[in-house]
């Protein structure tokens, strides 16, 4: 619980404030790679949010009586009010040092893509659509058959369906009451997310009557067992961030705002963040959802409050990692939990394969509690003040390379994985651990592999036709 003093309330609006004036500007005066929204400018928004709106209401709203609610986690942290301060000054440098990121690695970014010319982008090809029917068809395929092969052998394991369902809260708990060795195959089957996008592309940009139809058929399929298979996940973040996905990508491509779907997106938002956690435990608990209700009715809670809460973790975090946590109690990662993050792949129950601990489990214990680290704290878990510097300016240059790689006209392939990839790498942020990212987003990594694969392949194939033409 903070008790707070004037001037550390006032220290903290002030640098906040500074902060939300600082990415306003940023906003304004830079170059867009997109007419709506450019994956920098995703991250501005969200950074806004978590950075400036949030360390206003720590400093403002009172606390009391918020045990129920999603910031009742505060009045169990004994953190002063100006590590808060500090840690909002780690948050104003760590904007600037993604923004020169991003900025200056543009020379960079090209470089490395000149090597590849043609194919340095995923749709800079002169034909009607870089992607051939049969292509995008083979991929989703074989993507669906190996995410829906160990969706439902996971399944299988614990019971079937119904229990896939039942079990989603109760499974991601540190005792699950299923113990099996194809645990693995859950990270495994959100590749049936990636097989959607293909068959969503194939489905919009295809148009012949019989085939449309199919591939309509193909979407709405592996749609619905992504769902299955995010539901029981039970992670609020990625299951918005699917669903929102479409429609987002429909306005990308179009270039301008839609009211309906902006407010689909919100309410789903606002539904997801309220009661997603009641929601995964309904069939254990069916009266979860209505006890919430009741708790946001009352007094003592808040719906804004309650929604802004769940942004408002990253700041408490970054206060406690660097004047606290590292190096006192936690020594230096040196950046550690990359290579960890691809050996967390392997299955553990199969190869009996013991790992160290990674950065994202000592912020847990640090909070008695799933404490998610992000990327400021992730940098300096790794490295003091070098490693957030090396961090954020690595990750800015990331950013710049994901618009250059995405870059082109608006073909729906590029587009759907554009979006998710704008969503995943946006809420970074929040959640920057390695070891934890590369498992939400291996479905990401082995979707866009094809893709690169997809059009290299069908850039070949199109110059040796134009060379027999010749």
């Amino acid at each position: 619980m903070f008790l707070w003093g004037c001037q550390e309330q006032n220290m903290l609006t002030l640098i906040a404030a500074t902060l939300g004036l600082l990415i306003v500007v940023i906003e304004m005066v830079r170059p867009k790679n997109h007419r709506l929204m450019d994956f920098f400018g995703f991250l501005s928004l969200l950074y806004f949010i978590v950075f400036v709106v949030c360390p206003i209401m720590v400093a403002y709203f009172s606390h009391t009586g918020l045990a129920d609610s999603g910031f009742g986690w505060l009045k169990f942290h004994t953190l002063e009010p100006i590590a808060l301060v500090y840690g909002e000054i780690y948050a104003l440098a760590g904007y600037l040092l993604l923004f020169f990121g991003y900025c200056g690695s543009g020379g960079m970014v090209s470089s490395l893509c000149n090597g590849f010319r043609r194919t340095d982008t995923l749709s800079d090809i002169d034909s009607p659509c870089a992607y051939s029917q049969k292509s995008l068809f083979i991929c989703g395929t074989l993507l669906a058959v190996v995410g829906g092969s160990s969706l439902l052998i996971y399944a299988r394991e614990l019971g079937g369906f119904i229990e896939l369902i039942r079990l989603a809260g109760p499974m991601r708990s540190d005792n699950p009451p299923v113990i099996t060795p194809y645990a693995f195959l859950k990270n495994i089957s959100p590749l049936l997310l990636s097989s959607s996008f293909f068959y969503y592309a194939l489905w919009k940009d295809f148009k012949k009557p019989r085939r449309t139809w199919f591939y309509g058929s193909l979407f709405f399929v592996t749609f619905l067992l992504s769902l299955v298979q995010l539901f029981h996940m039970a992670g609020r973040l990625g299951f918005v961030s699917y669903v929102v996905t479409f429609p987002l990508v429909s306005m990308m491509i179009r270039g301008r705002l839609k009211i309906r779907p902006l407010l689909f997106g919100l309410g789903l938002a606002v539904f997801v963040i309220l009661f997603g956690k009641q929601f995964a435990h309904i069939i254990i608990d069916p009266e979860a959802i209505s006890r919430k209700i009741l708790l946001l009715g009352s007094e003592k809670s808040s719906v804004l409050v309650s929604i802004l809460s769940e942004f408002a973790f990253p700041l408490v975090s970054i206060a406690n990692t660097v004047c606290f946590a590292v190096p006192y109690e936690v020594p230096y990662h040196l950046f550690v939990d990359f290579p960890l993050a691809i050996a967390y792949l392997v299955p553990k129950r199969i190869f009996h394969v013991n790992l160290p601990e990674t950065a994202d489990s000592f912020n847990f214990a640090q909070f008695n509690g799933p404490m998610p680290i992000d990327l400021i704290s992730f940098g300096y878990y790794s490295g003091g003040v070098i490693g957030v510097v090396l961090q954020l300016l690595i990750f800015g240059a990331t950013l710049r390379m994901a618009d250059r790689l995405f870059s082109g006209r608006n073909e729906t392939i590029i587009e759907v994985f554009r979006v998710a990839w704008m969503l995943f790498l946006g809420f970074r942020i929040m959640y920057g651990g390695p070891v934890i990212s590369l498992k939400i987003g291996f479905y990401l990594v082995i979707g866009t592999a094809l893709l690169l694969l997809c059009r290299r392949r069908d850039f070949q194939r199109e110059a040796a036709l134009n060379t027999r033409k010749a």
